[in-house]
């Protein structure tokens, strides 16, 4: 999976052991016109705990120098919360499956 912030940023990064801040970590899809909202992000967050770990996991897994900013929601938080906590190292999730969840939940980047 390609990181936006490129190889470049993330290499500086590791290089100088600064954190890299991952934001929108957690998120789906920008809202439609008219869609109902489920959250107050102005972005469609994943809403399922598993979508959430999966989305979670791979960031934590692959950018271990990176901090998340969570979404300040009041239904989304729990979820990430979690997230955070289950994360387990052993069991990261692969590129793969990011892209089948990415896909099965029709998600679609926030910027090109």
């Amino acid at each position: 999976m390609e990181l936006h912030a490129g190889p470049a940023l993330v290499a500086v990064c590791r290089q100088k052991g600064t954190a890299l801040q991952l934001i929108k970590s957690n998120q789906k899809a920008k809202w439609k016109d008219g869609q109902e909202r489920f959250a107050s992000t102005w972005y469609v967050p994943f809403s399922t705990q598993q979508a959430v770990d999966q989305a979670i996991g791979w960031v934590l897994g692959n950018q271990p120098q990176a901090f998340l900013p969570s979404s300040g929601d009041v239904k989304v938080l729990p979820l990430f919360l979690e997230a955070v906590n289950r994360f387990d190292p052993k069991n990261i999730p692969t590129d793969g499956e990011l892209e089948e969840l990415v896909r099965s939940e029709e998600g679609v980047p926030l910027w090109p």
